[in-house]
């Protein structure tokens, strides 16, 4: 018969691999799958995709003044489950072709996050009609914005991450305006 102090730290080690592979899972840079659409967006969406039947975005198409609404469907902080913000995300050609920029959010039912009102773009990706932009918000957080392009129009979703987790996700909608 084996003496319970062996079974315990065994459990302890089981335990403990499973909290850091879980932490560790939990820090990667891929983010989840973060889009949350409606039905009736789908649909929406898909409708565009068959009236237009037009060729993929080319990468300038990236480049300009994209303004929308964000849509909160989960948060973290109480409340905030359908919090609505206007955002404005301009994106510019920066050094050695990299796409840079800078973000903008303004109140429309909600304040801002964080009371985060402005951000730098430090990712920003257009292939084919998938486009994906990050941006650093002064409080140490950061915004994931996905979606998908037809005629100079998105539908997606938006991610806020802090510290590791999670803080809200939600629906984006935005036109290119410039």
């Amino acid at each position: 018969m084996n003496p319970p102090m062996p079974k315990l730290r065994e459990r302890l080690i089981c335990v403990t691999a499973a909290l850091i592979a879980t932490l560790a899972c939990g820090c990667g840079t891929t983010a989840p799958s973060e889009t949350f659409y409606t039905q009736a967006a789908r649909t929406s969406a898909a409708r565009a995709d068959d009236q237009t039947a037009q060729q993929a975005p080319k990468g300038n198409d990236l480049l300009g003044v994209w303004e929308g609404t964000t849509f909160a469907r989960r948060s973290s902080e109480r409340g905030r489950v359908g919090a609505q913000q206007l955002v404005t995300i301009t994106l510019i050609e920066g050094k050695n072709s990299a796409v840079t920029g800078y973000y903008k959010c303004a109140y429309s039912n909600q304040n801002c996050l964080g009371q985060n009102t402005t951000g730098k773009v430090v990712v920003a990706s257009l292939k084919d009609s998938s486009i994906l932009v990050r941006v650093m918000l002064p409080d140490a957080t950061s915004s994931m914005f996905r979606g998908h392009v037809a005629n100079s129009s998105v539908i997606g979703g938006y991610s806020v991450y802090g510290g590791g987790g999670l803080l809200e996700q939600g629906d984006w909608r935005a036109q290119r305006s410039y």
